[in-house]
């Protein structure tokens, strides 16, 4: 819950010590738009609280070290959903001398914007400065423990996310070596396929060489056994003609 402010809180001292500073109109003007943007919480009226942040900021072109105009125009960020400069303005109320009660308050609404956030563990912080001013207060306490909660959620959530991650990593790496495997493989076999299918053309080639060997002997025999039957032939006839020749000359003989 925000604690909302701490000028209307302080009205009656701060109007009778304050009345004729120059900033005061300006705050009474911001905290009147604030009021109207918050009358119906149905139906919020971002224009008022616009307008109250315009108010408030003139105030603070009035009088800079305004605690009261620079916490507020933090509660008009907060309400506008400006939580990163809702933040910024309760850093600069905070870092001001206050009494326990406001610096309290202003440690729960910076608290507060830092969960809108996100920024849980700057936010714990907030609120645990916020308590060591004031330890009673329930809101804070109440505010503390559900961000506590939220972080120890948001931790575990990490730390699945991160098993889970290093889950898929190693799923991808397994997946990588059973590739990296299969294509060692695959390699292996296709070099094998390669080496028969060599060896297998090299034994074609070695029997065909063979093949045409035999045929060239097979060749010289036959041309062996030609050459040798015409010797044969060629010695018949020379036996018959010597055969002749004789029977020639006996019978001239006679």
């Amino acid at each position: 819950m925000m604690k909302y402010f701490l000028v209307i809180l302080l009205l009656s001292t701060v109007i009778i010590s304050a009345w004729s500073q120059s900033e005061r109109p300006y705050i009474r003007s911001g905290n009147k738009a604030f009021y109207k943007a918050s009358e119906n919480p149905k139906k919020i009226d971002s224009l008022k609280y616009k307008d109250a942040e315009q108010e408030f900021k003139k105030a603070l072109d009035e009088k800079p070290d305004s605690y009261e105009a620079t916490y507020n125009l933090g509660n008009s960020f907060y309400k506008q959903q400006k939580f990163q400069d809702a933040i910024t303005q309760y850093k600069i109320a905070a870092n001001k001398n206050l009494p326990k009660q406001e610096k309290a308050w202003t440690y729960h609404n910076m608290g507060n914007s830092l969960l809108q956030s996100g920024n849980l563990k700057e936010c714990i912080d907030a609120y645990k400065q916020a308590l060591r001013v004031n330890p009673n207060d329930k809101e804070t306490k109440y505010n503390l423990a559900y961000a506590q909660n939220m972080l120890n959620k948001q931790q575990q959530q990490q730390k699945q996310d991160q098993n889970q991650d290093k889950k898929d990593q190693q799923d991808k790496d397994k997946d990588q070596n059973k590739d990296k495997q299969d294509q060692k493989n695959q390699d292996k076999q296709e070099q094998q396929k390669q080496d028969q299918q060599k060896q297998d053309k090299q034994e074609q080639q070695e029997q065909k060489q063979k093949n045409d060997q035999i045929s060239k002997e097979d060749a010289q025999r036959m041309l062996d056994a030609l050459q040798n039957d015409e010797k044969k032939t060629q010695e018949k006839l020379k036996k018959q003609q010597q055969v002749r020749a004789q029977k020639i000359k006996i019978q001239k003989d006679w």
